[in-house]
């Protein structure tokens, strides 16, 4: 649109908004004239004094007529609309979902699990601790009355929480592992479950413990269930921050817990129908209909799903019918199983379960339901409970003991039975120690049983309460005893294809097509398949809140071109995929874990001369600005904004590496036929021996540029292939004929931003620190030269 254009578009505006404006003030006017002149139209109410007397005093004055100013009109109406049960909700979603964010973060900063902590949030706000510091804020926060829409969106959120966790677990990653699973898993149910039944028992003649018209079977039955139950997401996400997803010990725990939850869900089926029927016999007609339910989920429906996860690759494929449909069907199930007595929560979870073991079909499904089950729906399940949980009930030392009795027992069952079970499986006392504090690790899981027991009205409140305090103890100790098993148990774990390497090379990077690049670098670097120099390849996902789903798919994307390419090139390589919340403390431990001798990195988005990166640096920048404008903070420099952080990050592995670091600027691969060697001090001269590497050919010419005129020109380097350049780094000279650079650390950390700019005009580039104690990484790649690397610190 040229100015003439936008001219004529802006007078044509203007001029529609004066003639709605008039067009306005002329219906107002009317409005007026036809009210003053006819009694007899129907005006509506207004607020009068005796509909406003429970205002505060001094809120506003009435009028002479005894009707209420405009200010108490309004105020009235705030006043109603807040109290109106869409406006009650929506504030009590802001507390809540606010609380839970933030006691969530807080055990996550303690490095336990976040769920701990949305629990515990559902407790404050509960009579626990905001009713019995300020109960007037409980009352008007949680009405009596309003309890009703928080308990039924908070059941949807069990529905597609439940759903996703149905997801989680897959099939066929229990095959491998199937018996082994099986006899743990079902080793650890068995024997906590015949010890509560045994302190249900014990119990069952204190009549205060006991919810009224509950009989022994079902409350000996759901005791005995929840102190059997392992929390899979939160199990899952331990074993992620362990980095043990791929270890045969952390397969062998997620198969374990994985087949523990489709059993003990299936239990738990078959107990709700027991319970509700009265007797064994009466539930007879709720188990044939389990049967035949579980022979149409996975006679049917789940070779239908198959079928159709075959097709889904993309989520442009899944479309909001397919979704609809799918939604359709979770709803149904959810609804068979809630009329057949087994609480709608089992057939949310069964759907999920026969979802296509396609991974990119779950991961496309579980997106589109998980923000809003995780994030909206299930915190509300979290308060609903905690307002039910009342931890002043536990106010004797009787009562204290018997929490301690019931810890005891959900320790000593679930650990010891799985124990016992792994060592007879021919695992080692160490892992199976480890199995033993993983299938201890309750969480939200043994939360959604207990309530189920509480909603059946076969567990009283003292007893929910003290169940509840037992499964946060049990969840966090989780953690610590990890730890003191790593402590008493120390023992150096190095993988196998490294322990007999003199050379340890580890490529750290963010996306997989730099991965790719660093491995051909390498590969230029250390040559291809000596068993002296072993290459890792490490990815770390930032997000520590993800799903086993998401870390496989993660995985998978992440390492599928770098390995391809290692295929390619006749490499034997190692992967390392981590999940932290930091990228250099997570690489940087992992070097020192496997001794490295060089840690290859890619350089961030803000040297790259992609122009997607680009773009991207453009806009942090501009946003970057606008917000310092806004809050008054001065405007810094354009390379102060867009590279502060990562030149912040490269110092930190520059610095805290226990071995030599190469950050690899890519800007186009191209065939290394002349080099280029950016010196600064007579130290850099060890970097020639990496441009001879590196070459294409072994007679390729290799520059030596001094970046300032105070360098002295060296004499033993120089020969018919090193060339001494005439013109220094500081002249802005032309870097044309020349396609790659090396240059150090500390002279490209001295660079000013234009010869840094000037420094982008090569296709590509390694800015290396190069660690004072070195070894020597054999040639592989160019054998005939004699040339060697030194690379790596001395171990």
């Amino acid at each position: 649109m040229n100015t003439q254009q936008r001219q004529q578009a802006w007078w044509l505006y203007g001029g529609l908004m004066i003639i709605f404006v008039a067009l306005l003030w002329w219906v107002a006017a009317t409005d007026q004239a036809m009210s003053g002149s006819s009694e007899a139209l129907v005006t509506a109410p207004v607020a009068t004094t005796e509909s406003l007397s429970e205002l505060p005093q001094g809120a506003a004055t009435l009028s002479p007529a005894g009707e209420a100013s405009p200010w108490q009109s309004f105020v009235a109406s705030v006043r109603a609309h807040a109290a109106s049960d869409i406006g009650l909700l929506l504030i009590q979603l802001v507390v809540i979902l606010l609380v839970v964010r933030v006691v969530g973060w807080l055990f996550a900063r303690l490095r336990q699990p976040t769920v701990i902590g949305e629990i515990l949030a559902g407790i404050l706000l509960g009579p626990s601790l905001l009713g019995a510091v300020w109960p007037e804020a409980m009352e008007t926060l949680f009405p009596v009355h309003s309890l009703g829409n928080l308990e039924l969106l908070s059941q949807f959120g069990l529905i597609l929480f439940m759903f996703t966790i149905g997801m989680e677990l897959r099939m066929k990653d229990l095959k491998g592992q199937a018996q082994q699973a099986f006899i743990i898993s079902q080793s650890g149910i068995i024997f906590p479950f015949i010890l509560g039944i045994i302190l249900t028992y014990s119990l069952y003649s204190r009549p205060e413990l006991l919810s009224e018209g509950s009989s022994f079977l079902s409350l000996a039955l759901f005791v005995g269930i929840s102190l059997s139950i392992t929390a899979f997401p939160v199990l899952a996400r331990i074993i992620q921050e362990r980095s043990l997803s791929h270890s045969h010990l952390g397969r062998l725990a997620l198969s374990t817990a994985a087949m523990g939850d489709i059993v003990a869900w299936l239990m738990l089926a078959a107990i709700m129908a027991v319970s509700q029927g009265g007797s064994f016999t009466s539930a007879l007609y709720n188990m044939l209909f389990l049967a035949l339910y579980l022979a149409v989920i996975f006679g049917i429906l789940r070779p239908l799903f198959g079928l159709l996860g075959r097709r889904v690759r993309h989520r442009e494929v899944l479309s909001k019918s397919l979704m609809g449909l799918i939604f359709i069907l979770l709803m149904a199930s959810a609804y068979f199983t809630e009329i057949m007595s087994m609480h709608a929560l089992f057939g949310a979870f069964m759907l999920g379960l026969i979802m296509p073991e396609n991974l990119d079909f779950r991961v496309i499904v579980k997106e589109k339901v998980e923000d809003l089950a995780l994030l909206l729906l299930l915190p509300l399940f979290f308060v609903s409970s905690g307002l039910r949980t009342e931890l002043g009930l536990v106010n004797t030392p009787q009562l204290w003991g018997l929490f301690g009795i019931f810890t005891l027992v959900a320790v000593v069952g679930k650990m010891g039975g799985t124990y016992l079970a792994a060592r007879s499986c021919g695992i080692q006392s160490r892992e199976s120690l480890y199995l033993g504090a993983y299938m201890n690790t309750r969480g939200l899981m043994e939360l959604v049983v207990l309530r189920i027991g509480l909603d059946l009205g076969v567990l009283s409140t003292v007893l929910f309460t003290i169940l509840v305090m037992m499964t946060l103890v049990t969840t966090i100790m989780t953690a610590p005893t990890l730890q003191l098993i790593d402590w008493l148990l120390k023992k150096k774990k190095t993988p196998q294809s490294l322990e007999h390497a003199t050379g340890q090379v580890l490529i750290s990077f963010g996306r997989a097509e730099t991965g790719v690049t660093l491995l051909e670098f390498f590969h230029r670097l250390c040559g291809g398949t000596s068993p002296q120099v072993a290459c890792t390849l490490m990815h770390v996902t930032t997000d520590t809140d993800i799903s086993t789903i998401d870390a496989d798919h993660y995985y998978a994307s992440s390492f599928a071109a770098p390995m391809e390419m290692a295929k390619q090139l006749d490499l034997s390589v190692e992967r390392k995929y981590e999940i932290a919340e930091s990228v250099p403390e997570a690489v940087l431990s992992h070097a020192n874990h496997i001794q490295s001798n060089l840690l290859l990195l890619g350089a961030s988005v803000n040297l790259s001369q992609d122009k997607k990166d680009r773009d991207l640096v453009a806009y942090s920048d501009k946003l970057t600005r606008r917000w310092k404008v806004v809050t008054g903070r001065r405007r810094q420099a354009k390379k102060e904004q867009s590279s502060h952080s990562f030149e912040e990050i490269i110092a930190t592995f520059a610095h805290e590496a226990p071995c030599s670091v190469g950050i690899y600027v890519d800007n186009g691969q191209t065939p290394i036929a002349h080099p280029l060697v950016l010196m600064q001090r007579p130290e850099d001269r060890e970097l020639l021996l990496v441009a001879e590497q590196v070459s294409e050919r072994a007679d390729s010419p290799i520059t030596l540029m001094p970046l300032s005129s105070h360098l002295a020109k060296p004499e033993t380097e120089l020969t018919d292939r090193v060339s001494w350049s005439r013109e220094t780094f500081a002249e802005q000279v032309d870097l044309s004929a020349y396609d790659f650079a090396l240059i150090a650390y500390d002279a490209w950390a001295a660079l000013t931003p234009a010869q840094q700019e000037l420094l982008q005009q090569l296709p590509s580039y390694l800015i290396l620190d190069i660690d004072e104690a070195t070894i020597e990484l054999p040639t592989i790649h160019r054998p005939t030269t004699g040339a060697v690397s030194y690379l790596g610190k001395v171990s």
